[in-house]
This record gives structure tokens, sequence and C-alpha cells, in this order.
């Protein structure tokens, strides 16, 4: 289940108390129109927190993630609460995290510079060569990346990022 907010509208359609509804399919939509889609399905707007868990889904941010009843499913009107799951961003905002650090390997420098960058980095950037030669790790590409402090887990945006890249070799021509 990712992050994110759950709500439920009470069932409580005006009119017939055994009516039946089919379900609308609220999955990409945001929590506004979600509500407009089940007030005009012909449920009553009551807005509650709730609980539901989703199987991660390829929804959007900030749009409903799952919902329960499901799309199609027929409840009646009066008795059934719709409860919906807005799907947040699980990042946490301000750190570059460990996935970051290990996308950036065999990027360029400058790749890597400008990935940093999209990612909200404001700190220094350090470029040094590796103390061993990596193998696997292609000329001027980076092999590693991570905080000043070689803390892989993650790290502040304002923090030094270093980046390490495999040592050049240069190969000496052969004596006359």
């Amino acid at each position: 289940s990712s992050g994110g907010d759950s709500s439920s509208t009470g069932g409580g359609a005006s009119g017939d108390p055994n009516a039946m509804i089919t379900m609308p399919d609220l999955t990409g939509k945001t929590q506004e129109e979600a509500a407009a889609a089940v007030k005009a399905a012909g449920f009553k707007m009551e807005m509650d927190a709730k609980h539901l868990s989703c199987v991660e889904s390829p929804a959007p941010v900030g749009t409903v993630e799952c919902q329960d009843p499901k799309p199609g499913d027929v409840v009646k009107a009066n008795y059934t609460a719709v409860e919906i799951h807005i799907k947040r961003d699980s990042r946490m905002s301000g750190i570059i995290h460990r996935e970051d650090f290990h996308a950036m390997r065999g990027m360029t420098v400058d790749k890597a510079k400008a990935f940093a960058k999209k990612l909200g980095h404001t700190g220094q950037i350090k470029v040094e060569e590796m103390d061993n030669f990596v193998k696997g790790c292609a000329e001027k590409t980076v092999c590693t990346a991570t905080d000043e402090r070689e803390d892989q887990s993650g790290m502040s945006l304002s923090d030094t990022l270093l980046l390490r890249t495999n040592k050049t070799l240069s190969i000496a021509p052969p004596p006359d």
C-alpha cells in the first residue's frame, strides 16, 4: 500500500431506500471529481476518514488509487459507504534517496549533476577518481554516488554530493 488519504462517503440517496446503484469507476479522478461522480450516481455525501489498503496502481499521484465498492458493483444506495484512497507520493521530500544514488551509476558526470539538480539538490558536487579501478564501470562515468560522509542511505538536498569515477587509464606506447 502506498501512502495516501482515504475517505468515505456514506450511502443514502434520496427516494427509494432500496434503490440499487451501479458503482462508478473513480480510479484516476481527483477527490473532488470522485465526490461529484459518487453524488451523481445517487449516493449521499458524508465525508469520513477511513483506511483503505490498495495494491500499487498506475493512478497518478493525487488521484483515486483504489475504491470500495469496486467499479461496476451494484449496491444499495441507502446503506453503502463508498471508500476511496488518494495516492500520495511515497518519497520523503527534502532528501536524495538511496535509489537516486544508485540511479546515478553509469551516468556521465554532467548527466549525474543534472539529475541531482532535477531532484532539487542545492549543495556542492565533488567529483573524484576512485582509488582502485572498478570493473564494469565505463571510463568517464559515475561508478558511485554518495554523500560526503559516504552514508548511502540518503542525504539532505544541501549536503555535498560525491561522484566517483574510474581512474583514467593511459596506455603507454611501446618503447622504440
